[in-house]
């Protein structure tokens, strides 16, 4: 960030803590935002390289408005911390302490298979049997490689996983392929359980 940034993003923080009404604060604090989207990016993808991770630009965007949340809401105005500074050491903190408590809960939830749910004892009608019995054909047309994707696609509709289930180490894809994969497979399996 250049110093001209660094005082206007200043002087938005000061405005933000000196103004009344949720709206105005919002407004100021997405303006903030719309300032910071570029440094708030790099910083991510930043952190996440270090740490061995590559993922799509949405998902990039994404973290950067988590990350920029969570500085904002630690960062003391009062006191004279570098904005850049302050922000890339929060970003630090808030990426390893949400990948700190995915592994956690990884090993927590043991992982089913979607091949388990047929000899689960779960008190399902007729219906979704059948929708069961159609997803279960259109898993097994798929190729090696993403019968794994497709199965943490399916258990990370659970509203206790969401999206936390990643197998990817499982399969050769890449992590950009691995996403992707999973984010088609969520659409189809909701279509074919909807419909």
């Amino acid at each position: 960030m250049d110093k001209q940034l660094i005082t206007k993003v200043r002087k938005k923080i000061l405005e933000l803590h000196s103004v009344q009404g949720k709206e105005n604060r919002d407004e100021i604090r997405n303006n903030i935002y719309l300032e910071m989207k570029p440094f708030m990016q790099k910083t991510v993808t930043s952190v996440l390289h270090r740490k061995g991770i590559y993922i799509s630009d949405e998902e990039i965007l994404s973290i950067a408005w988590d990350c920029f949340e969570y500085c904002m809401s630690n960062y003391r105005h009062k006191k004279k911390i570098p904005i850049p500074v302050h922000f890339y050491k929060y970003s630090f903190f808030y990426i390893t302490n949400e990948l700190k408590k995915e592994r956690q809960i990884n090993k927590k939830h043991e992982i089913i298979s979607f091949e388990d749910l047929s000899t689960a004892e779960i008190g399902f009608d007729d219906d979704t049997y059948e929708e069961l019995e159609e997803l279960k054909s259109f898993r097994s047309t798929l190729p090696t490689n993403y019968v794994t994707v497709f199965d943490d696609a399916f258990m990370s509709l659970s509203p206790h996983n969401k999206d936390k289930i990643n197998r990817m180490a499982e399969t050769s894809l890449t992590n950009v392929r691995y996403q992707e994969s999973k984010k088609i497979f969520k659409i189809i399996i909701r279509f074919l359980i909807t419909r």
